[in-house]
């Protein structure tokens, strides 16, 4: 079976075509026409076609062509895991659902989701939470591209086969929510606060270092006395998520009396600077410009 999605316009809805053999789903056609389900966007059938009313509504993919706040992105996460949640309550099958971005639609309003429900069995299923939640996640624009590593762990979360039920998805955001607040508060220490010996907190000099990602430009403040580089997103400040290549601690960058020096820390695939190989424990100080790769992955070094 084949599905057009076609957006009419002014009226914005959605024509579903279906074909004459298609076989109707009989509980799921009289959920939708005797229980208020919500987050479901209605529907009235005219011969072969399913028309939804979309009046006033965005999809995901339209609404993630703008910057949005990190509050934004994890609340549509959010919204669409208890969206889905509460249609699984009424033994609606996930693949009656259109699960794709840009069929996943939302109020700009109050940003709550509402989904395509498609009331026939042995349809090709578009999508899947999975594949939404990834689809989230490579199309969002971030407010502040240095402050969102939260997206490097939703990246890595959407990879791991767990499953999507609400808990889970409620737990993965409140730990993004838990990086942001570390963020926030990172960004609002003063000098006057910080103990200068302390190695957790943050150092405000006129010159501070910077690591650029050369193959996406994520860039990451080296605002901490000592910063861990690595996998291991529990025990490092800096994460790379998506190079199976780093170790979980791969190497650490330290400011000894406003000097950026750079250690190796005993990892698989080596710590280079500007092509030297680092012994494990040998320190090497930066210089602006310096080119910093750990395994296959670059960085260039730079004083702001």
């Amino acid at each position: 079976m084949q599905l057009i999605f076609e957006v009419k316009k002014p009226n914005r809805r959605i024509r579903c075509t279906v074909e004459e053999c298609a076989k109707v789903d009989g509980i799921t056609e009289k959920m939708m026409k005797f229980q208020q389900i919500e987050g479901l966007l209605d529907y009235k059938k005219e011969g072969s076609f399913l028309y939804y009313d979309c009046e006033r509504l965005v999809s995901v993919s339209e609404y993630l062509t703008e910057e949005r706040k990190k509050e934004q992105i994890l609340k549509l996460i959010l919204n669409i895991a208890d969206t889905a949640e509460g249609i699984r309550k009424y033994m609606i099958p996930a693949d009656r659902l259109v699960l794709e971005t840009n069929w996943v639609f939302l109020d700009p309003e109050d940003e709550w989701v509402y989904l395509v429900c498609v009331p026939y069995e042995n349809i090709a299923r578009k999508g899947s939470l999975e594949q939404l939640y990834q689809g989230i996640v490579c199309q969002a624009i971030p407010e502040k591209e240095k402050t969102a590593h939260y997206l490097e762990r939703l990246k890595d979360w959407t990879k791991d086969g767990k499953p999507y039920d609400y808990q889970v998805v409620s737990a993965v955001v409140k730990e993004c929510s838990a990086m942001m607040e570390e963020d926030v508060k990172q960004e609002d220490l003063t000098r006057e606060e910080l103990p200068e010996t302390d190695y957790g907190t943050v150092v405000w000099n006129n010159v501070r270092g910077m690591l650029t990602r050369t193959r996406n430009a994520q860039q990451f403040m080296l605002d901490k006395l000592e910063m861990t580089i690595g996998k291991d997103y529990q025990n490092v400040a800096l994460y790379i998520a998506d190079n199976p290549t780093i170790s979980r601690s791969h190497a650490v960058i330290r400011n000894l009396n406003n000097q950026y020096v750079i250690s190796d820390l005993k990892s698989t695939n080596h710590t280079y600077v500007n092509g030297m190989l680092l012994a494990p424990g040998d320190e090497v100080t930066l210089k602006n410009g310096d080119i910093v790769r750990l395994s296959n992955e670059e960085f260039l070094f730079q004083l702001v």
